[in-house]
This record gives C-alpha cells, sequence and structure tokens, in this order.
C-alpha cells in the first residue's frame, strides 16, 4: 500500500468517524518508552465522542505515537497518554517494530501537527491480542 493511499484511508476513516473535533494540545510528548505498563482491562463500547460508534476503549503507552502514514512511522501527528482512549477500528499496514503489521486507528491525546487523527502500533495498546476480537477491521 503506498503512502498516498494510506494517507486518503486515514483521513477518510477519521472523516467519516468525526462528529466534532479533538480539543489540541501544544505540549509535545516523548515518544521515549515508558516502560511496561500492565495490561489494561480492554472492551468494546458505544464512543459518544469521537467516533460515535462502537470503539474499542483500551489503555495505550503512555507517550504512543499517532501516524498518518505507518510506514512512515517515525513522525507522528500527535501523541497518546496513557490513559483508557477509544479505537475505531484495526487494519493491516506496514510492520512495525512490535513484531506484527496491525494498526488500531484513533485520534491523538497530545497534538504534535497534521490532522491529529491516524494509527497506533498494535504493541502500544495494551490488549493482549491483535487484533481485538469485535473490533472491525476499517474500510479501505
Amino acid at each position: 500500500m503506498n503512502m498516498s493511499r494510506l494517507r486518503k484511508a486515514a483521513v477518510a476513516v477519521g472523516a467519516a468517524l468525526v462528529a466534532g473535533t479533538t480539543t489540541a494540545s501544544t505540549a509535545v510528548a516523548s515518544e521515549a518508552s515508558s516502560g511496561p505498563s500492565p495490561q489494561s482491562s480492554c472492551y468494546i463500547a458505544h464512543d459518544s465522542g469521537f467516533y460515535r460508534a462502537d470503539a474499542l476503549h483500551c489503555a495505550p503507552r503512555a507517550g504512543a505515537g499517532v501516524h498518518l502514514d505507518p510506514p512512515d512511522y517515525q513522525v507522528p501527528e500527535g501523541y497518546l497518554n496513557g490513559t483508557v482512549h477509544p479505537f475505531g477500528c484495526w487494519s493491516k499496514l506496514s510492520a512495525h517494530d512490535g513484531g506484527n503489521d496491525i494498526w488500531y486507528h484513533t485520534y491523538v491525546d497530545e497534538w504534535v501537527h497534521g490532522y491529529g487523527i491516524g494509527w497506533a502500533k498494535s504493541t502500544d495498546v495494551y490488549t493482549g491480542t491483535h487484533p481485538y476480537p469485535g473490533l472491525p477491521e476499517c474500510p479501505r
């Protein structure tokens, strides 16, 4: 999948699911690993905010990056703060340093630039199983 197609897919998923905007923070978080965290209690439930649909609610790694183009995942749109957060769907994109190619669509807690929406590496979302059972695959 080329970067232009990934960018269009990320923006399309976000545009199709967004009913409002997220509050942007000007703080820049460090993407350095904050160390292992206990596996969170993840669940599927209706999200009345960003997604306005059923979403995975799960705690990500604090400081995890959200990337518009996963093949170029060194450049984040922003960061997740580690609190329970909604993820709208998953997709098989590029392989990442977590050892698989599963990414979860979400929005940032701490905005850096760009759209503030994109993809988090599966290993930064503490589900225990990837993709998370019951969460739909993102439309392509």
